[in-house]
């Protein structure tokens, strides 16, 4: 597990010959909430994956109103 941004997340999952990865964020009363994931095909996290990670976090955020506790 390592912290890509702004609190998010990576979770690596190795299933068979797959490698996966998926973000989340700690929410709200410690809560796991989970964002996106993808399948690692490149040796980097293509960046349109934690843009996406980052919106989703955010949309997250204003829809629960805070920040995580």
């Amino acid at each position: 597990m390592e912290t890509i941004h702004d609190g998010i997340q990576c979770l690596r999952v190795q299933f068979g010959s797959d490698i996966f990865r998926v973000f989340f964020f700690v929410g709200p009363a410690h809560t796991l909430v989970f964002l996106n994931g993808f399948r690692k095909k490149t040796p980097k996290t293509p960046p349109r994956e934690m843009d996406r990670a980052m919106r989703y976090r955010s949309d997250c955020l204003s829809r629960i109103g805070g920040e995580r506790g």
